[in-house]
């Protein structure tokens, strides 16, 4: 563990960013798991006990009332990324969670197997590549994580916790290593819960 040093080449590096503690290595990775792990034990998921029984039983309800008919893993998918931005962004209005899961949602469908898998065609090309979309839904959805970061008053949130372990970044003005995080743990938890 101590020599061990993700590639910079990693095929989900551009997903989830340099910070990512997935992506870190040595005393870096250290750090920040010390930092972290404490917030990810069962024990500490309790408080969120209420939130997720609520986001789901309210998803469930609007699954219900739904026309179009969806394949349980779709369903469960919605629901799993709704709890997420429930406990992890503290975002509990249903309509701020479905604008911001449109911008998740293009986000991740705009890095596809193609730039995951074949780095040389991470390329702009003229505004209209596949990287170039990429790179634009990249720079929509860390906005928004901004704008959560900076506005939000959910003090009981897991964003809010890192918001108080990234204090100093934040308060120079670097958003990047938290946000890296915070999308760390929307892109693994999300299909892997689901």
């Amino acid at each position: 563990p101590k020599i061990f040093s993700p590639s910079p080449l990693n095929p989900i590096s551009p997903l989830v960013g340099a910070n990512s503690l997935i992506l870190q290595g040595g005393e870096k990775h250290q750090e920040d798991k010390k930092l972290m792990m404490p917030y990810f034990h069962g024990g500490a998921l309790n408080e969120y006990q209420e939130d997720i029984y609520t986001i789901i039983t309210e998803e469930l309800l609007q699954l219900k009332f739904d026309s179009e008919q969806k394949f349980l893993m779709e369903s469960v998918r919605e629901i799993t990324l709704h709890v997420i931005m429930g406990v992890i962004f503290g975002v509990k209005n249903r309509l701020e969670r479905i604008r911001l899961r449109h911008h998740i949602n293009n986000y991740i469908d705009s890095y596809n197997a193609v730039l995951m898998f074949f780095p040389s065609t991470r390329k702009k090309f003229l505004g209209f590549g596949p990287w170039d979309r990429f790179l634009k839904t990249q720079s929509i959805l860390d906005e928004e994580i901004k704008n959560l970061i900076l506005n939000s008053s959910n003090e009981i949130s897991l964003m809010a916790k890192l918001k108080k372990l990234y204090a100093h970044e934040i308060n120079t003005k670097n958003y990047r290593p938290i946000i890296d995080q915070l999308k760390t743990l929307l892109i693994a938890g999300h299909e892997t819960t689901a």
